[in-house]
């Protein structure tokens, strides 16, 4: 019998994720719980769970991974009530496998990366404040990690220095179409927030400077 239940909890070793539950004849029955969607080289936490029968032993294998000792599998027993994992960047597939008594089950695992924030694009990077000019567009690539099914929020930013930063009013697109007068060379970013990590990211940085002899205003 299989049954599943889905938490999310954010930590330093995470411990979120899936509950498979084994049932070997109606006598034993085990459960592993951890994260569905990994951070390649982060240490995740599975718990085992449940009441295995002496005759029932429990064994832990991973494959597109390892555990902290660096073995692919945990020895078999009946006492194990975790198991610490690190899966690999250049897997093709991801499993946790749990065996209790003759009866396997496997849990497939997803691969993400830490989030980015984006880039500018070089021909955009870098452009002359005008009078006659009305509007500026700063092209920003896609974020990209942070969760195997990401949801973004963006929010441009604008600094006169480049260190103190304040968000840009209703510019929350992927690019900024920036209209309005400077006093002086302005530096802009975006604040990527991917909602399912709560993570944050930056992108890099982009300027409007003011030409030589121009006004302002």
């Amino acid at each position: 019998m299989i049954s599943l239940k889905l938490r999310e909890i954010v930590g330093g070793i995470v411990l979120a994720g899936l509950i498979l539950v084994a049932n070997e004849n109606g006598f034993a029955q085990s459960s592993i719980s951890g994260p569905r969607c990994v951070t390649p080289g982060i240490t995740y936490q599975y718990l085992i769970g449940g009441k295995p029968s002496a005759s029932a032993l429990i064994r832990v294998c991973i494959t597109g991974g390892h555990l902290t000792s660096g073995s692919a599998c945990s020895s078999m027993g009946a006492t194990q009530n975790m198991v610490l994992v690190i899966w690999d960047s250049s897997a093709s597939s991801r499993k946790i496998a749990l065996t209790s008594g003759s009866r396997t089950d496997s849990l497939v695992v997803m691969g993400t990366m830490d989030l980015r924030g984006g880039v500018v694009d070089d021909t955009d990077k870098v452009q002359s404040y005008s009078k006659v000019i009305g509007v500026y567009t700063f092209h920003c690539s896609q974020s990209i990690g942070g969760s195997c099914s990401p949801n973004y929020k963006y929010q441009w930013q604008s600094s006169d220095n480049g260190m103190n930063w304040r968000d840009i009013d209703g510019a929350v697109d992927k690019d900024l179409r920036f209209k309005g007068n400077i006093s002086g060379s302005t530096y802009f970013r975006r604040i990527t927030n991917e909602l399912q990590s709560n993570s944050i990211a930056y992108s890099d940085w982009a300027r409007l400077d003011i030409a030589y002899g121009i006004a302002s205003n």
